[in-house]
C-alpha cells in the first residue's frame, strides 16, 4: 500500500519536468526500453537503493542493471533520473528527510515532537580492540571472506 501512494506522488513528480508519462517519452524509442513506466522506474530506484548502485563493480551494472537486463551506463542513467524523481516527490510532499544537523543539540530539536524514532544501524562499522587480549575476549567468532 505504501508503494502505491508513493508511486502516485513520483507519476506527478515524473509529470512536473517533463510534462509527459515515462511511455510517451520513449514511445519515439527504436529499442524496447528497459523501464517502460513510471511504476517500473519507482520500482528499480527503491531495489537499487536497497541493494547499492547499479555500477559497482567496474565493467559490470550491478544487481539493478543484471535484472533489468541494462548496461552499466543506462543502469546509472536509470539511477539518476529515479532518483531526481524521488526526491521531488518526497519534496513535494514534505516528506525529504533531513539530510544534517548542527550538532546533537540540532537533532533533539528535530526530533523533540517524535514518539518513536527507528534507526538502522545495521552495517555500521566498529573500531576493533588493539589488545590481543581484549579483541580475543570481543571475537565473535564471524569469518570474513579473505579479499
Amino acid at each position: 500500500m505504501r508503494f502505491e501512494k508513493l508511486l502516485v506522488q513520483f507519476t506527478a513528480s515524473h509529470l512536473n519536468p517533463y510534462g509527459c508519462p515515462v511511455a510517451a517519452r520513449q514511445a519515439g524509442l527504436e529499442i524496447t526500453p528497459s523501464l517502460p513506466s513510471e511504476r517500473e522506474l519507482l520500482h528499480v530506484t527503491l531495489f537499487s537503493l536497497k541493494s547499492g548502485p547499479p555500477y559497482t563493480l567496474k565493467g559490470t551494472s550491478g544487481l539493478p542493471g543484471l535484472v533489468c537486463g541494462v548496461d552499466a551506463s543506462n543502469a546509472k542513467r536509470n539511477l539518476a533520473l529515479g532518483l531526481g524523481v524521488l526526491k521531488n516527490a518526497l519534496k513535494e510532499s514534505n516528506c525529504l528527510p533531513r539530510l544534517g544537523f548542527k550538532g546533537a543539540e540540532g537533532f533533539g530539536k528535530h526530533l523533540k515532537n517524535e514518539n518513536i524514532l527507528i534507526f538502522d544501524g545495521t552495517g555500521q562499522g566498529t573500531q576493533g580492540p588493539g589488545d590481543d587480549k581484549a579483541r580475543k575476549e570481543n571475537y565473535s567468532g564471524k569469518k570474513r571472506a579473505v579479499p
